[in-house]
């Protein structure tokens, strides 16, 4: 018996390069499936992403998560 596995992939920690070439960690949370699939872009200023994605994904969405850099630690 092959069963299949309808969980999400989850990527942890994938590192995004910005425009002025700071890389911030980013989680993406894939659907099952080829695609093409519509994405969710959050940013937060905290250290957690609101929602792990499942929501999204469960639909076929693609969510994408990133914590905001801090600009008061940059300036140090």
């Amino acid at each position: 018996m092959v069963v299949s596995d309808t969980r999400p992939r989850i990527l942890h920690n994938v590192k995004v390069a910005m425009s002025d070439g700071v890389r911030l960690a980013t989680t993406v949370c894939l659907p099952t499936g080829d695609g093409p699939f519509a994405v969710v872009l959050v940013r937060t200023a905290y250290n957690r992403i609101p929602a792990d994605g499942e929501e999204f994904t469960q639909r076929g969405i693609v969510f994408v998560g990133f914590r905001l850099r801090e600009l008061f630690l940059l300036r140090l």
